[in-house]
């Protein structure tokens, strides 16, 4: 079987199949001075009393740990808030990963005004690394999966150094 009919079969078994999005490829700008952050979420679902941002994915789910696995998602919470005025505590954030060897996987996260101020926060203090041009490399498991490994000497290293 191809893989996009497998791809489709593994949305057509995930709960998002039976719903009817709210919004789909949602346009948001966020204003994270001095930073103008652009982007589109996949699709907001009315599911289990909460806006949930969907993020579909192919492929596997980032390694245990990946420091940025969570940032898209956060990004798009954040612009929830602030582009069309949701309550924290009324949104939900979901990784949808579509397979070609079984179900969908879902990963997610259940948000609240306190966990919203965190991860401003956390927003603030990577924008204010990258205005000063200060990236700290942060090797792991992660970066056999990296797209940018090819230009990383330090996660060469870390895929090279991996037991198989």
């Amino acid at each position: 079987m191809a893989p996009a009919v497998k791809l489709k079969e593994s949305f057509l078994g995930s709960p998002f199949a039976e719903l009817d999005p709210r919004k789909v490829e949602a346009p948001f700008v966020l204003a994270l001075s001095p930073f103008v952050v652009r982007g589109r979420i996949d699709a907001v679902y009315g599911r289990d009393g909460r806006n949930e941002l969907v993020d579909f994915k192919t492929g596997r789910a980032p390694a245990e740990g990946d420091p940025a696995a969570e940032l898209q998602l956060d990004l798009y919470a954040v612009a929830a808030v602030d582009t069309w005025r949701d309550d924290p505590s009324s949104l939900r954030t979901t990784y949808c990963y579509l397979r070609t060897d079984g179900a969908a996987e879902l990963v997610s996260r259940d948000w609240n005004a306190e966990i919203l101020a965190r991860v401003r926060d956390e927003l603030g203090a990577l924008l204010e690394r990258l205005e000063r041009d200060m990236f700290d490399v942060n090797p792991g498991a992660w970066c056999a999966r990296c797209d940018f490994v090819d230009v990383c000497p330090a996660g060469q290293a870390m895929v090279r150094d991996q037991p198989v």
